[in-house]
């Protein structure tokens, strides 16, 4: 097991913050899915926050006091797979769609299918991917959709101008807290 170059944490930095799977980030560095799992877990508090570890990658705060408690590496690895459902004898298949990129088509179909009312549950089974998964593409979209209809604005240095800016600016952070939200 070779120790992280900086080129290696500056890609990991950039595809966690992207939101890529533990599998494709794996796929991109050529590391194991566990290696992953491990980097994350160390980063969770630290340079990441709970919230979005546990959005994203499934990681909640348990898995987080299990990793930081197990001395036997070998029964770790194993209750995480477990925990986290990654098979990681099989290292670098992933599970669900960790390796899939979002196409424009399915994010049409997401979109269709919560207009239908269809649950995140039912939606994640559709598209084989997590509920977490789902749930941060549709605040992705969401932020995206606010953006091309509340764009953020610079504004001119002229007082009223630069007021009604922040009020708008403002105005579009609530709908995107709102609507993430639901």
């Amino acid at each position: 097991m070779s120790r992280w170059t900086e080129d290696e944490s500056n890609e990991f930095d950039t595809l966690v913050c992207a939101g890529v799977g533990i599998g494709t980030i794996a796929k991109n560095l050529n590391r194991s899915q566990y290696s992953v799992v491990c980097r994350l877990l160390k980063a969770t508090g630290e340079e990441y926050t709970e919230e979005s570890m546990e959005e994203i990658y499934g990681i909640t705060p348990e898995i987080v006091a299990l990793f930081n408690s197990y001395e036997n590496k070998t029964a770790c690895k194993k209750e995480i797979g477990r925990v986290l459902k990654i098979n990681f004898e099989n290292d670098i298949q992933g599970t669900k769609s960790q390796m899939k990129i979002w196409s424009s088509e399915e994010e049409v179909k997401l979109t269709e299918e919560i207009k239908e009312g269809k649950t995140v549950k039912e939606i994640a089974e559709n598209h084989n991917r997590t509920e977490g998964g789902i749930r941060s593409r549709i605040k992705k979209l969401q932020e995206s959709h606010l953006d091309d209809v509340f764009p953020v604005k610079r504004g001119k240095r002229d007082g009223k101008h630069e007021e009604l800016v922040v009020i708008l600016n403002d105005i579009r952070n609530l709908l995107i807290k709102i609507l993430a939200s639901k």
